[in-house]
């Protein structure tokens, strides 16, 4: 991927701005700005990140979305101790201590964004839940930021290590390592409901709900259209929205379970020797524009890495994940990414 550069905005979509990801250096590129390709994960990245595949979208299209539509410009300046915090994550999450910059820069640059603009929404819930955070601020002051990148450290470092983790043992190990303030409630629903919520920033395996049900787990049930409109998600993939506590001293994949088929799989191909050769179709070279012209297909963006290229054959609709720039954080030749297990 050394030869793509990643566009300003990373997922790249604001009210106004063409919808475009990552574009080809080379001069020849440049004639046409009718197809451009989003790059994504290729075979050698690990199971999660392969559910992210190359694939053309033609541009001039915009794409609005709160959870998605960032201005670095709002952004707070952070603290230098906030600042180290974000990059330890970053760099552990990436499993790679090679120089970030390029295209990856531009990945991390926008997946803090995206973390951030997380807290703001989740701001209600990490409040009372973490050490260091004023139990009656409204919004984030300077140095919270180092003890929410802090927490985040953590449970990723739990879940590159420990195997078998359930939601609770994370809680536990947080709780232990004095991060969480006392809970009057015995089932701990405030930090149980954050991790849930961290742990979706993290795998983009789903997305938490900013303001769940007391005791509930929920995760969003809407989707972004191709021209923008946020509408109802349907799906085969989920069968449930919500849940209680029940599993939450279950494996977590037990737990994401119960909301239906989450977790993406590697499907591996094999060939009978001495049989006819297969022809593949190459990801990189499907364009969205071919597929829209010959089948008519509509686009619908998604926050699940589980529900990318989920085709609603009634409505002739293809579900695309939205965050490419999150895949190229996963894209790494050492395998030692946060997904890799």
């Amino acid at each position: 991927m050394s030869d793509l550069d990643l566009e300003s905005g990373g997922l790249g979509a604001k009210r106004g701005r063409q919808l475009s990801f990552y574009r080809p250096r080379s001069a020849s590129s440049t004639k046409t700005k009718r197809s451009q390709t989003i790059e994504l994960c290729k075979s050698h990245s690990p199971p999660i990140a392969t559910a992210c595949v190359g694939i053309s979208i033609t541009g001039g299209t915009n794409v609005a979305d709160p959870f998605t539509d960032y201005s670095t410009a709002d952004r707070e300046a952070l603290t230098d101790a906030e600042v180290q915090s974000r990059d330890r994550l970053i760099l552990l999450i990436i499993g790679d201590d090679q120089y970030i910059k390029g295209s990856l820069g531009d990945s991390r640059n926008w997946y803090t964004q995206y973390l951030e603009s997380n807290f703001k929404h989740h701001w209600h819930l990490l409040r009372p839940a973490l050490k260091g955070l004023d139990d009656e601020s409204k919004q984030r002051q300077p140095g919270d930021l180092l003890v929410i990148y802090d927490f985040l450290i953590t449970v990723a470092g739990l879940l590159k290590t420990k195997e078998n983790l359930a939601l609770v043992d994370i809680v536990d190990e947080l709780d232990n390592g004095d991060f969480l303030k006392p809970q009057l409630d015995a089932e701990r629903a405030i930090p149980n409901q954050i991790v849930f919520a961290a742990f979706g920033w993290l795998s983009m395996l789903y997305q938490a709900a900013p303001h769940p049900q007391p005791n509930k787990l929920e995760v969003i049930k809407t989707s972004t259209s191709f021209s923008g409109c946020q509408c109802p998600l349907v799906t085969r993939k989920y069968k449930s929205f919500k849940q209680g506590f029940d599993f939450i001293d279950q494996p977590l994949h037990c737990l994401l379970g119960n909301y239906g088929d989450l977790i993406p799989r590697v499907h591996q191909v094999q060939s009978n020797a001495g049989s006819s050769s297969v022809e593949y179709i190459m990801a990189q070279s499907v364009c969205f524009s071919t597929l829209q012209s010959l089948a008519d297909l509509k686009i619908e963006w998604v926050t699940s890495l589980a529900l990318h290229l989920e085709l609603d054959s009634g409505k002739k609709t293809l579900k695309l994940f939205q965050f490419p720039s999150y895949c190229r954080l996963m894209h790494v030749e050492r395998k030692t990414n946060m997904l890799s297990r």
